[in-house]
């Protein structure tokens, strides 16, 4: 004799559980053969009652839980098929075990991409902006960098703003530059010999730049054999100036739920966007572990060009360049046979003539000069820079971010990555294990059903 309880019980199939309380119990004549995998057992009970309603049962003697398969009355007697159940007959051992856990329920890793939930074909945009660094509304924003020779042949770059750009401009194309180059060269204020003299030579570059100029101060500034007391502030090649800017990165609205890996491609895309650099696109999975993606702009203060450096934290995503300084062109018309010869040689000739006495000569000279200007009447031009444009720009900085929305998730039932090895009794609920072994004492039946279960999903409870 021994005893069997029975229960109703409503619980998956692949799960531990096991049933409260001590079930309805009968006892049972073992006399036949009695299967222990799939044991058939005989009950004799009274006529009010139905066993039909009882799906799981426990024989103690065997240690083991079963399901039932099947009722059958016969000859007065109910015959009831069972089949083992393994996951909750070896529960105790089961917990103690420590497989590779692919998924579970109770923990994931958010860091690692989820593959079971497929992307819908919808899509949300956002984007975070920032002030724009450059000046540019208007004629008057923004400052020059104006490089300039002086008489020792080096050149040295000034910050000025429009109106000490003008004040410039205008003091080299008067006659007080023209006088003080002639008697630089010790010619004298003589009205010939003004024709030599290109003030524009002495000005190697002038570029504006969108961004202010900074703290300035009244200094005198060598032009070439001439000089001139500006409102300027020098600079150097060397030393470029810095512009940050800053954007707090927009998150995957299903981030939270699923995990950090929602904001990696293929379900995020972020691109930045910083004129006149463009727009750059940025992988997601290069800037999980920062709330912020961050934009360092270096600008040569004398010839405008600029590389920007994105980061996130101090990692560097990308070093694109532009240019962002706008040349300017300056021209100066020039008679034909006046600027073949040198400054300096045609100053020495006249200043020779001069000197020695020779009043005729020295006339001579200059009319011959401006006799073939006559002759042949086609002016030439001398310029100095480019033309270029500020179109690049325009727009606001701005950190865009399309997220792609997925299905639903069941977490109870599928559970999330989890990828670790783990004791299973510590991570209740669902739980899918990887290449388990079953090292518990049960039969090649009970042991490939526990491995199978556990490989396909089951659940600890």
């Amino acid at each position: 004799m021994f005893n069997v309880s029975f229960w109703t019980v409503s619980k998956p199939v692949n799960s531990t559980a096991i049933p409260s309380g001590t079930g309805a119990v009968y006892s049972c004549q073992a006399n036949e053969p009695l299967s222990i995998s799939a044991p058939v057992i005989k009950l004799k009970l009274a006529s009010t009652t139905d066993p039909t309603v009882w799906n799981y049962c426990y024989i103690p003697s065997l240690h083991r839980y079963y399901w039932v398969t099947d009722w059958e009355f016969n000859g007065g007697l109910w015959f009831a098929s069972m089949a083992v159940d393994a996951l909750a007959s070896y529960k105790t051992q089961i917990g103690a075990l420590s497989p590779y856990i692919l998924r579970a329920a109770a923990e994931y890793n958010g860091q690692i991409q989820d593959n079971l939930y497929p992307a819908k074909a919808v899509y949300q945009e956002t984007r975070v902006t920032a002030s724009s660094p450059w000046e540019a509304g208007g004629v008057t924003d923004g400052c020059f960098s104006v490089g300039i020779v002086s008489d020792g042949g080096v050149t040295q770059f000034y910050l000025m703003t429009r109106a000490t750009l003008s004040v410039m401009l205008d003091y080299l194309l008067s006659k007080d530059y023209a006088n003080s180059v002639l008697t630089e060269l010790e010619i004298g204020a003589y009205p010939e010999a003004k024709a030599i003299i290109e003030p524009l030579q002495y000005i190697s570059s002038i570029t504006w730049l969108p961004v202010s100029a900074g703290v300035t101060a009244l200094q005198t500034v060598k032009i070439g054999y001439g000089e001139k007391i500006l409102d300027v502030r020098g600079v150097s090649p060397s030393l470029p100036a810095q512009i940050n800017l800053s954007f707090n990165r927009p998150t995957h609205p299903q981030a939270a739920a699923r995990g950090v890996y929602m904001n990696a491609s293929p379900y995020s895309r972020y691109s930045l966007f910083v004129p006149p650099f463009g727009k750059v696109d940025i992988d997601g999975s290069l800037v999980l572990s920062n709330a912020a993606i961050s934009a360092t702009i270096y600008l040569d203060m004398c010839l405008g060009n600029g590389t920007m450096e994105i980061k996130s934290g101090s990692y560097v995503i990308s070093r694109v360049n532009a240019r962002i300084g706008m040349p300017v062109q300056l021209s100066q018309v020039i008679a034909p046979g006046m600027g073949i010869l040198s400054a300096a040689g045609a100053a020495a000739g006249i200043a020779g003539s001069l000197f020695s006495g020779d009043f005729v000569g020295a006339i001579t000279g200059g009319a011959s000069a401006i006799g073939d200007a006559i002759k042949s009447q086609i002016p030439s031009v001398n310029t100095v820079g480019s033309v270029g444009s500020c179109d690049a720009l325009i727009g606001s900085p701005a950190l865009q971010a399309v997220f792609a929305m997925t299905v639903d998730d069941d977490l109870a039932s599928r559970g999330r990555p989890l990828c670790e090895v783990r004791r299973i009794d510590t991570l209740p609920g669902y739980l899918m294990c990887a290449d388990v072994e079953v090292n518990i004492g049960c039969t090649a039946a009970e042991h490939a059903q526990i491995k199978s279960f556990m490989e396909s999903g089951f659940y600890y409870a």
